[in-house]
């Protein structure tokens, strides 16, 4: 589709260059495993995305979750996630599941986690999907389990945030995964 442009190189250099402003920022990375990959997962690189992004745009990313059980460990990452989120967007939204999503937009009313919305906008724009059907979107937008989750991430928070300088979400990520072993 002409619509979409893919720019396959590092992404704190590409935001900082770039004068275009995009509806939809994908970060497609891996976890915070280690300080490199952490720096797109703080409020600097939130900030830098949110200034090459349109007022209604989204960006996306996701990470390693769980389906059924938060740990303590992993409940402390994902609260920092989402504690950096909301200190540059003013909405955010996360899917639970084996990967959690998380959406966030600089505009409220932008994002909807609600199935059958989804799904009739889909109809509406003629998107045929194979995978992300009207079944998986019912499944991983289950309304009782988006509401458990984001009151577990909400609950007790300090404003702990992720920084380039205060990589919490790294070393969060490092505890969670220590904790498998």
């Amino acid at each position: 589709n002409p619509r979409v442009n893919i720019h396959p190189e590092d992404g704190r250099f590409f935001v900082k260059h770039v004068s275009t402003k995009y509806d939809v920022v994908t970060v497609n990375v891996s976890d915070p495993v280690n300080a490199s990959i952490n720096r797109f997962y703080t409020a600097e690189f939130y900030q830098e995305a949110k200034s090459v992004m349109n007022l209604s745009g989204i960006l996306s990313f996701q990470v390693s979750g769980s389906e059924n059980y938060l740990s303590d460990q992993l409940l402390r990452f994902l609260k920092i996630l989402n504690n950096t989120l909301l200190s540059k967007f003013d909405d955010v939204k996360v899917i639970p599941g084996d990967n959690v999503h998380f959406f966030a937009s600089a505009q409220k009313d932008i994002l909807s986690l609600n199935a059958d919305h989804l799904i009739q906008r889909l109809h509406e724009r003629r998107i045929n999907t194979q995978f992300v059907n009207e079944h998986y979107l019912y499944y991983r937008l289950m309304p009782d389990r988006i509401k458990d989750l984001a009151q577990q991430i909400n609950m007790d928070q300090a404003n702990f945030l992720n920084t380039d300088f205060h990589p919490l979400a790294y070393f969060f990520n490092i505890i969670f995964w220590s904790s498998q072993f």
